[in-house]
């Protein structure tokens, strides 16, 4: 079961963990994808360095599918106001997998 508030922090302004359990780097606000596309939306009370983390439902626009595409993690076990935190290599809608740039 993941882990709530305990692992990633709900203050505003405070920073999150930087990598999962596994090692892969958190997704952030412009992070990349393998169609080329990129991170579009992301928390507007949680960030890595400074940078917005994405999480399960955030927004990636993908050219090579050409559209806009949810972020569905796969096994995060953070999560933030109840959504998964999403870590390098999820997938998007599209099929995409998620880079991060940490």
């Amino acid at each position: 079961m993941p882990n709530d508030a305990a692992d990633v922090t709900d203050t505003p302004g405070n920073s999150t963990a930087m990598k999962d359990e596994n090692g892969r780097g958190v997704i952030r606000l412009h992070d990349k994808t393998t169609h080329g596309g990129e991170v579009i939306t992301a928390s507007d009370d949680m960030n890595a360095m400074g940078i917005p983390i994405a999480l399960e439902g955030d927004m990636t626009w993908c050219p090579q599918c050409k559209g806009q595409f949810r972020i569905v993690p796969e096994n995060s076990t953070r999560t933030h106001h109840g959504k998964a935190v999403a870590f390098h290599n999820d997938p998007t809608e599209c099929g995409a997998r998620l880079i991060s740039s940490l």
